[in-house]
């Protein structure tokens, strides 16, 4: 019979809070390789025991076919003191705490289409403003400390309902040990709040409340992911005009949310490159050129340029809001530099709130923030755009291909 070995594996890269540990379980069941994985402070620790053949492949599967959003940079063998893990089978352990952290957290994800699906769908999870899995949903915004675990996030004084439970512990579903599994019963609740301070919960009544003030010119700030955004109608000149005189911003141009590339070709061209880098998990704001018969004034979004920065929803919520809008949204920082508190003086009628987070996500742009990357597709690839390029006259090229 051939010899059985335990090594030690240490993973580095975007490997917490991505599924990856799930992902080591069901390739190690697929082999046969017994051992157990957690995550520390320098990323993913991994006893694995079996054949020496098999673990080669093994560590070539973990390296070499990992699923989106993960990223390994290196898997590398570590020395192993104690002796082999005793227990058959191979098991997800609870992460150990260390004194030195050297992971880096992962970004902000843009919603899945699993999820989407989920949200506009008609089971348990429909219309819930915060729903994630193991590849999508807040990260860097909601993360307290490391090694990322459900406790060390915003998330954590929320405890999980019965049915939750069933998903985070069932290694076939694809929520199986997803740090951030919610649902209406157990998850955090939408409210809206209007500017006399009183509240309107339920995710149904705070959501109508909030595209009732928008549809009807109003200016709403929005608590997401990254703190806070004021909202309104994009195609209606006077209400973009005084949301500029408000926030005393006469000229910085104003990005465009829009809930898909289909409701984004409606007023822009979109090349497949650009496309790509819509849908993108980041969700970056992409610089596109405006279809002249659209409807959109970008004299006021965008003065003196030819083009005008677009993004899809970053977060569910702003996916039900631009859904729920008769058309493109401005959506705009509201936060004090470094800060997650709304301006004192944001003119809004209103304020729909979302996640806690821990960290501002507003502009200037903040790593690891699902949004506020601005990009021009140029030569066929994304290009983060310098703030000097951002104001590019209209006789000036067009950043499109």
């Amino acid at each position: 019979m051939t010899a059985r070995e335990h090594r030690r594996l240490l993973v580095t890269g975007r490997v917490q809070g991505v599924g990856f540990r799930p992902f080591v379980l069901r390739t190690a069941t697929a082999l046969g390789v017994d051992g157990a994985v957690r995550n520390d402070g320098a990323g993913v620790v991994i006893d694995a025991v079996g054949v020496g053949a098999v673990l080669d492949r093994f560590v070539r599967l973990l390296r070499d076919a990992p699923p989106a959003p993960i990223v390994v940079d290196a898997v590398r063998t570590v020395s192993v003191t104690e002796a082999r893990p005793p227990q058959l089978g191979f098991h997800i352990v609870a992460s150990a705490l260390t004194t030195t952290v050297t992971q880096v957290c992962a970004p902000d994800f843009a919603p899945c289409p699993e999820c989407l699906a989920e949200l506009v769908g008609t089971g348990r999870r429909a219309g819930f403003a915060h729903i994630a899995c193991s590849a999508c949903g807040p990260r860097h915004a909601i993360t307290r400390a490391l090694p990322f675990d459900r406790e060390r996030t915003t998330m954590g004084g929320f405890p999980v309902c019965a049915e939750c439970a069933r998903e985070y512990g069932d290694p076939a579903d694809r929520r199986y040990h997803a740090q951030l599994i919610a649902c209406p019963a157990c998850g955090p609740r939408l409210a809206f709040t209007t500017m006399d301070a009183t509240p309107l919960t339920g995710a149904e009544t705070a959501l109508a409340q909030c595209l009732e003030r928008i549809a009807s010119g109003g200016i709403v700030a929005v608590k997401g992911v990254g703190g806070f955004l004021l909202v309104c109608d994009a195609t209606r000149a006077e209400v973009v005009a005084d949301l500029r005189r408000r926030k005393r911003r006469p000229l910085k141009p104003l990005a465009c949310l829009m809930p898909d590339v289909a409701a984004v070709r409606a007023h822009c061209h979109v090349a497949d490159d650009e496309r790509r880098a819509l849908e993108s998990s980041a969700a970056p704001i992409v610089l596109l050129g405006v279809r002249p018969d659209g409807r959109l004034p970008l004299d006021q979004l965008a003065p003196g340029l030819d083009v005008l920065g677009v993004m899809l929803p970053a977060s569910p919520l702003l996916y039900l809001l631009a859904r729920g809008a008769a058309g493109p949204l401005v959506a705009t920082s509201a936060n004090h530099a470094g800060s997650l508190s709304p301006m004192r003086s944001s003119p809004t009628t209103g304020r729909c709130w979302s996640h806690r987070t821990t960290r501002s996500c507003g502009s200037p742009p903040r790593r690891g923030c699902a949004s506020w990357s601005v990009v021009g597709v140029d030569w066929r690839r994304p290009v983060p755009m310098p703030r000097s390029s951002r104001r590019r006259r209209r006789s000036s090229r067009s950043v499109r291909t």
